[in-house]
């Protein structure tokens, strides 16, 4: 009976346990699949409303969120790993309801729900693609669609703003910008009787100003988005509209919520929020209410009306105008308004506080007097030791402990909370280890009585790691009976600055010193202060004995008028001088003066100091000169080009008259001695060229001594009997990298030039050597330079050159002889080839001593090419028969050169300058067989031509032509490859010659 009634009363108590354990609801399932990533600002607004609609549901629902970040990564085979991610995550797990925020999450559903979650229903927000949303209801899902409530801005702005005469648009060049213009753009013709629209331009900051600023007085600005102008600048959505907004005073329309700030009117507005917020709500009524999804439309848009408070306020606009179920934000906020009760009783119970103290106060009147005494007296102590700038310690001798009071630590720069060191971390830590020994050594013989204070300075780690410096003055204040010292009080003070300063004051001293100008300093009447070792020396006085005596009794120079006028108007002196060293040595010198000022602009002193000058004015001297050869030297390049072609004329034409039968032999003579004469005035037109560095250079290595010996060979019988010939070669001579032939003019002009100079008879003395130029040498010879050259030397016994002479001897028509005895290119064209090749050239010359020429040419590595002559073709038929495309624009050479090929059979293109001659060779590209090319033309130059001529027919043979060098033309690849160079004047034959060899190489012959 027992067993039977305990087992009644567990059936009593479990059974409507068991029964409410079946009642109770199950926990919902909820899946949200955000588009985009955390911290994105559009769809955490969404969550946030939709948080907030479902916070009163938490205990009621399982919430699984997904980001799916397809801001960052948007395509298919992102989508497909996201199906297997969403597959593995959730394939046995059961959603009541899915909820898609924007519009990617839904177009991702619209292609795996039914895989991943079939039968699931789906609700949305965010929507704005008409088309998704078309596929989304075809699908069953329901929710909210994004529109944009434009229409119902502008109606609201002419109804607040009735006088508005022009609607401002403010929309940026984004997609977002660019479509609400196309929106906006769709209804104006709707508003077009009543207002005008003005679309305000975003190239930058500036620009929009400007716009605001010359809007007519009744505008009102419908603001879209601002989130990037031209110029790169970049906003959110809020700071977008704050910029706007501080620009203008008009009425600002806005059409997202994030744009609500102070000062804007607001408007109807898209709230991710708000459908956020209303999407929540739609699934609680869903499976929490168990509310029928037949509830619900398809879609629904939401129109928020959103209104700032300071801009209402601001344009007078009553919340009583604004339309039905408006939201103000932005309300200041009042404290009384909120906490009145607070306030009352925080008054209450103030008063009542405010009582007791006054009782209290009343009591310790006078002990907080006696405080504040202490404490001011305190306080001017700590005034007068901070004043002092040091910082107060106490050392504990038996305990090694080393207290501080006041500014250590700041000077140090460590926490105050920092315990007291001891005399071992202090020295260890904290003193630079070069300074330690000494700082310990100074405390002991104090200790130890043998000093009556113990006073060091030291460098201090500083917490930062730096060291500044110390000055440590200690005293033992206490012994004990058997005169053991007890405690030591002692100060540190910061002496870095110090420091800093003496060690400025020796570098200056040091710099002084060791300068290489000599330097006195003197006061304001002229006498001596100090001297450095540079002027001691100079002057050969002795610093210490010379000190309090006028400068100007060393030397005479220091007395000069000018120099102390101008001192006397606290104004600097410089000045050249040339002084003589004895033994006849001369030396140039700078020389300086200047005042010396105090921190008030106050003269103190004066300095004196000279340099020697003397290898920067040779250096100057030198620079001169080679800038007057260089001018001398284009001057040449440019008379030597006019007259080749000048040339070029008489010597063709001769050449067609020699040509012709019949001619009687008078007529043939006058034309052979004008041919001669023609060819001496080209060979002076060759030195001009040599002269000026515009000749043709064919370089190789070749031996120096073997070059010489063939001049030799040709000088014996050319300089006369009385004039005796000396060699010198030194063996094994190393390459040099030369033009033969112009090393063979060197030598000969060179030995013509002397025997011109000894008129008697005399020696002309030809040496060769290696010659390694050491920058010693260099130092020592400022018109040398830094390598390894092979020398030659030309030495003669004539009557030698004055320095005026000298000067002048490289000068092109510059010659000491009789008129008609010389041109005066001799040695111009030495200097010119000697430049060319990038060598050196000195003289030596006295009169009466002879004179020397000592010339210098880099070595080279390279071997001395075996030479294969080139066998000339002939000109046959075909080859005379040719097209050349023929650019020249001397009118006079192109006509002779036009007869010649065409005598010869050659079809002839002309034209007068590059450009022309491009264009004659587009229109006949197939049938040209060479191009004949001027380097200097105008419009286009032969080389600017021919590289537009290549780039359509790489394999078109080419030559070029020109009074100029072809020197920058060799070092062209495409030219040096692919084209011939010859210089004017030049023959018919040679011209033939050159031609027919060309076609003769070309692969199209």
């Amino acid at each position: 009976m027992r067993h039977i009634c305990i087992l009644i009363t567990l059936l009593a108590v479990l059974l409507p346990n068991l029964a409410t354990g079946a009642d109770y609801p199950q926990r919902r399932r909820l899946l949200v699949l955000n588009s985009y990533h955390p911290g994105y600002a559009w769809s955490d607004s969404i969550l946030e409303g939709l948080y907030d609609s479902l916070d009163s549901t938490k205990n009621e629902l399982n919430l699984y969120l997904e980001y799916m970040d397809t801001k960052h990564h948007h395509s298919d085979a992102y989508f497909e790993k996201l199906r297997a991610l969403y597959h593995l995550k959730y394939n046995d797990l059961h959603f009541d309801l899915i909820a898609a925020c924007d519009d990617n999450a839904v177009k991702f559903l619209l292609r795996y729900k039914e895989e991943l979650f079939p039968e699931t229903p789906v609700f949305f927000c965010g929507i704005n693609d008409s088309q998704t949303l078309s596929l989304a209801t075809q699908m069953g899902m329901k929710g909210i669609f994004e529109q944009w409530r434009d229409k119902e801005n502008i109606d609201l702005a002419l109804e607040l703003f009735p006088q508005t005469t022009t609607i401002a648009v403010i929309a940026d060049r984004t997609s977002t910008g660019k479509g609400g213009v196309r929106r906006i753009q769709r209804l104006q013709p709707g508003f077009a009787d009543r207002v005008d629209f003005v679309y305000v331009a975003t190239h930058s900051i500036e620009q929009i100003e400007q716009s605001l600023a010359e809007l007519p007085e009744n505008t009102v600005i419908l603001f879209t988005v601002l989130f990037r102008t031209d110029d790169e600048h970049w906003f959110s959505y809020k700071r977008g509209t704050e910029v706007v907004a501080a620009m203008t005073d008009k009425p600002i329309f806005v059409i997202s919520d994030f744009s609500v700030v102070p000062g804007v009117i607001g408007g109807h507005v898209v709230s991710g929020y708000h459908q956020g917020e209303a999407l929540g709500d739609m699934i609680k009524e869903t499976i929490l209410e168990n509310r029928p999804e037949t509830h619900f439309k398809r879609t629904t848009s939401l129109d928020t009306k959103l209104f700032d408070y300071q801009g209402l306020r601001r344009f007078g606009i009553p919340s009583s105008r604004l339309p039905e179920g408006s939201v103000i934000i932005n309300k200041p906020f009042s404290f009384y308004d909120a906490y009145t009760i607070w306030i009352w009783l925080t008054v209450l119970f103030i008063s009542l506080e405010t009582l007791l103290l006054v009782l209290f106060a009343l009591n310790r009147r006078h002990l907080k007097k006696a405080q504040h005494e202490v404490e001011r007296t305190n306080e001017r102590l700590d005034l007068a030791i901070r004043g002092t700038e040091q910082a107060l310690f106490y050392w504990d001798v038996p305990g090694k402990i080393v207290i501080f009071k006041y500014l250590w630590k700041d000077i140090l720069g460590y926490d105050r909370e920092l315990p007291p060191p001891t005399i071992t971390e202090w020295h260890h830590k904290h003193i630079h280890p070069e300074d330690g020994q000494g700082v310990e050594a100074a405390r002991m013989e104090h200790l130890q009585g043998k000093t009556p204070y113990y006073e060091q300075e030291f460098r201090a780690r500083k917490a930062d790691g730096s060291w500044c410096w110390l000055i440590v003055r200690g005293k033992v204040i206490e012994k004990d009976r058997d005169g053991a010292p007890l405690q030591v009080t002692g100060t540190l003070r910061d002496i870095t600055q110090r420091k800093g300063a003496e060690q400025k004051q020796q570098r200056l001293v040091a710099a002084l010193e060791q300068s290489e100008e000599a330097i006195a300093i003197c006061d304001t009447s002229g006498e001596i202060l100090s001297i450095n070792n540079a002027f001691a020396e100079f002057y050969h006085v002795d610093p210490d004995t010379i000190r309090s005596t006028p400068i100007w009794d060393i030397d005479g120079v220091f007395k000069t008028e000018p120099m102390w006028a101008n001192l006397e108007q606290d104004k600097g002196w410089r000045k050249h001088i040339k002084r003589s060293l004895g033994e006849g040595q001369t030396c140039d010198l700078e020389l300086k003066a200047s005042p010396i000022k105090d921190d008030r602009g106050k003269t103190m002193c004066h300095i004196f100091s000279h340099r020697d000058i003397t290898r920067e004015t040779e250096l100057e001297s030198q620079l001169r000169q080679a800038q007057k050869m260089e001018a001398i030297g284009q001057l040449a390049g440019g008379i030597a080009h006019d007259f080749n072609n000048l040339l070029q004329v008489i010597l063709g034409y001769t050449s067609k008259v020699f040509a012709e039968l019949g001619m009687d032999a008078d007529n043939r003579g006058r034309l052979e001695k004008i041919t001669d004469a023609s060819k001496k005035a080209a060979n002076l037109v060759r030195q001009l060229l040599i002269f000026s560095r515009r000749d043709m250079v064919s370089r190789q290595a070749i031996d120096a001594n073997d070059v010489i010996k063939e001049v030799l060979g040709l000088l014996k019988r050319t300089l006369g009997e009385q004039v005796v010939m000396e060699f010198s070669p030194e063996p094994s001579l190393p390459l040099i990298e030369a033009d033969a032939n112009q090393l063979h003019q060197i030598v000969m002009n060179l030995c013509v030039n002397a025997r011109d100079a000894m008129p008697q008879g005399g020696t002309i003395s030809i040496s060769t050597a290696r010659a390694n130029l050491t920058p010693e040498f260099v130092s020592d010879h400022p018109w040398a330079r830094h390598g390894s050259f092979v020398r030659i030397e030309v030495r003669d016994t004539g009557s030698g050159m004055p320095p005026e002479v000298r000067e002048h001897i490289f000068e092109p028509f510059f010659t000491t002889k009789e008129t008609g005895k010389g041109t005066g290119l001799g040695l111009a064209t030495v200097y010119g080839i000697v430049k060319s090749h990038e060598g050196l050239i000195h003289v030596d010359s006295e009169p009466g001593k002879g004179t020397s020429f000592r010339i210098y040419l880099r070595t080279t590595e390279v071997r001395e090419p075996e030479r294969t002559p080139e066998a000339a073709p002939r000109c046959d038929s075909p080859s005379c028969s040719a097209t050349i495309l023929m650019a020249e624009d001397d009118d006079m050479v192109r006509s002779l050169t036009m007869e010649v090929l065409e005598d010869a059979g050659y079809t002839i293109l002309e034209a007068a300058n590059g450009a022309e001659a491009v264009e004659l060779f587009k229109a006949n590209r197939d049938r040209i067989d060479l191009v004949l090319l001027d380097v200097i033309m105008p419009q286009m130059s032969g080389q600017q031509a021919w590289e537009k001529i290549h780039a359509i027919r790489p394999d078109l043979p080419v030559i070029f032509s020109s009074g100029y060098s072809f020197n920058e033309l060799k070092e062209n690849t495409l030219i040096a490859e692919k084209g011939r160079l010859i210089q004017k004047p030049y023959t018919p034959d040679r011209l033939m010659d050159v031609i027919a060899k060309t076609l003769a190489s070309s692969p199209n012959r």
